[in-house]
C-alpha cells in the first residue's frame, strides 16, 4: 500500500508541475500550466534586412516597427494566464518581441499567452525594452542572435 500511495503522490506533484513544450513559427517555448507562465523561450532573431522592417526612430533613438494589437490568443488544451491576470501596475510582457515579428503571419504567435510574462511595467517600459532594442541593434549589425529567457518561480509565487 506504500508504494501506491507514494507513486500517487507523485502522478499528482509531476502533474501540478506539467510543462508543455512547443514550437512554432517564431519561438520554442517551455510552459508551466501550474505557474500559467512561460518556463523558458527561445528565439532566433530575424535578420532585419530580410524582412525588410520599417524601424521608426523614437526621440530617445529607439527604432521599432508598427505593429499594435489588443487580440491576445488563448492556446487550446493549454491553460495560460489570460486578460484578467493582467491589471497595473502589471503589464503582457512579450518574450518574443512584438517589434522585432512584424510579418502578418507571426501575429498569432506573438500576441499569445504563450510569449507572454507578467512584468511590473518599469521592467517592461525599462530595461526590457533596453535590451529589445539592442538586440535589434545587433541584429542590424548583421549578427545572428539568439536569444534564450529563462523565468524562474517558487511555490510561492501568486
Amino acid at each position: 500500500m506504500k508504494k501506491l500511495l507514494f507513486i500517487l503522490c507523485l502522478l499528482i506533484s509531476v502533474n501540478f508541475y506539467s510543462q508543455t513544450h512547443i514550437k512554432n513559427d517564431v519561438y520554442e517555448v517551455t510552459y508551466s500550466q501550474a505557474f500559467q507562465q512561460p518556463i523558458t523561450l527561445t528565439y532566433e532573431y530575424p535578420n532585419v534586412r530580410e524582412f525588410n522592417l520599417n524601424l521608426n526612430i523614437t526621440q530617445n533613438g529607439v527604432g521599432y516597427p508598427d505593429v499594435k494589437t489588443s487580440n491576445w490568443k488563448v492556446p487550446s488544451n493549454i491553460v495560460t494566464s489570460d486578460k484578467d491576470d493582467y491589471s497595473l501596475p502589471y503589464h503582457k510582457g512579450h518574450l518574443a518581441p512584438a517589434k522585432s515579428f512584424e510579418k502578418p503571419e507571426y501575429q498569432k504567435f506573438i500576441y499569445s499567452y504563450l510569449n507572454c510574462a507578467i512584468m511590473h511595467k518599469a521592467l517592461n517600459q525599462g530595461v526590457w525594452k533596453t535590451l529589445e532594442y539592442r538586440e535589434r541593434e545587433l541584429a542590424e549589425e548583421g549578427n545572428k542572435v539568439r536569444v534564450k529567457v529563462i523565468l524562474s518561480f517558487s511555490n510561492e509565487s501568486i
